[in-house]
């Protein structure tokens, strides 16, 4: 398992903002803003969870483990830009990103095989200790996503990539579903606000594990 190191973190981890909250409740005022702010960081940390995934841009240091082939898989998407490569100390130039999206890099001659040597029962020769590989490389770069929370002043990369529209919209589902489902009042058994009616009890329904079952499918990442 890789070890990653943050060494700029992103100004904001929220997936989406209070404007846009406001805007899918149909609310009229700001008399709601610290608890809508509350909810996106909520929501924002659940969907980091569920994913395990990191979606806004950041600087990072991450060792990697190699296994001889001629790629390289990094735990962060999309590369946004490579800072440096280093294996053992020493610095390499030999590679390209294959796929930003999927956090590859190739390298042509291949990233060495870190696996330490047992000795036979003979004695005789020396083989690859199962999962003995040494994390040799270390890997500086950016990736993650440009997400709406960002302030205006964030400086963008000419890689950077804005946070698809899906991940805010799950985000903002998310943050709807915490509104409605706030304390109320025991007294009241359903209450109207803009398009959106509540009915006492949960508002999750069966279709919202449907679509919950397909973020996660698409957007998850096994660690």
């Amino acid at each position: 398992m890789p070890i990653t190191e943050t060494t700029l973190a992103a100004p904001s981890q929220m997936l989406t903002t209070v404007k846009a909250a406001i805007d899918e409740l149909n609310i009229g005022d700001e008399s709601q803003n610290a608890r809508l702010e509350r909810f996106i960081k909520r929501a924002s940390a659940k969907i980091v969870s569920l994913t395990n995934r990191v979606f806004g841009e950041e600087r990072v240091t991450e060792t990697v483990r190699a296994y001889g082939r001629t790629q390289v898989l990094l735990e962060r998407t999309p590369i946004v830009e490579i800072h440096e490569v280093t294996y053992d100390g020493n610095e390499l130039t030999d590679y390209e990103i294959h796929d930003r999206g999927a956090g590859i890099l190739y390298r042509r001659s291949g990233w060495i095989w870190g696996a330490g040597l047992m000795s036979s029962y003979s004695g005789i020769e020396d083989f690859p200790a199962p999962s003995s590989e040494e994390a040799k490389y270390t890997i500086d770069y950016t990736a993650g996503y440009v997400l709406p929370s960002f302030p205006s002043s964030f400086v963008r990369n000419d890689s950077s990539v804005d946070l698809p529209f899906d991940v805010e919209e799950f985000c903002l589902q998310l943050v709807r579903l915490l509104y409605f489902a706030r304390a109320t009042d025991p007294q009241i058994q359903s209450e109207s606000i803009g398009d959106y009616q509540y009915l006492k009890g949960s508002p999750i329904t069966s279709a919202f594990f449907v679509d919950q079952a397909r973020f996660v499918d698409k957007w998850g990442r096994i660690k």
